[in-house]
């Protein structure tokens, strides 16, 4: 993700299956503003997945759609109702999403990603 122009203002994560382990803090500042990790105890299909490293398990899978990041860099909702298929309603769209999406907006603009991404390149 280093050597990418690539920028997110913000991240929402539902049902993620990335490890609660993965480095947030090497990218939140950098090539992320924010990120909003609903977790839903409930969702079978990511319980699914072992609560420890199986050999040959990709090292960025986990079960951080139910247990979280437990980050501080992390912003983190949990609701009991919620599940693998009904986490994306109008209701938390407009109450929880649209809000955290608009707070971070234009965190990067296109001009200072490109001078840092030159910048990157050319410290190499």
């Amino acid at each position: 993700m280093e050597s990418t122009p690539i920028t997110f203002d913000s991240i929402i994560l539902t049902g993620s299956i990335l490890t609660p382990d993965y480095k947030w803090e090497e990218h939140i500042g950098k090539k992320v503003g924010r990120v909003l990790n609903e977790k839903a105890p409930n969702d079978p299909w990511v319980k699914l997945l072992p609560k420890v490293k199986l050999w040959g398990m990709e090292e960025m899978m986990g079960r951080s759609g139910v247990e979280g990041f437990n980050q501080k860099v992390i912003t983190e909702r949990t609701n009991e109702i919620y599940d693998h298929n009904n986490v994306i309603k109008r209701d938390t769209i407009s109450k929880f999403w649209v809000p955290f999406l608009n707070k971070n907006r234009g965190k990067f603009d296109l001009d200072n990603v490109l001078h840092s991404s030159l910048l990157f390149k050319n410290s190499k």
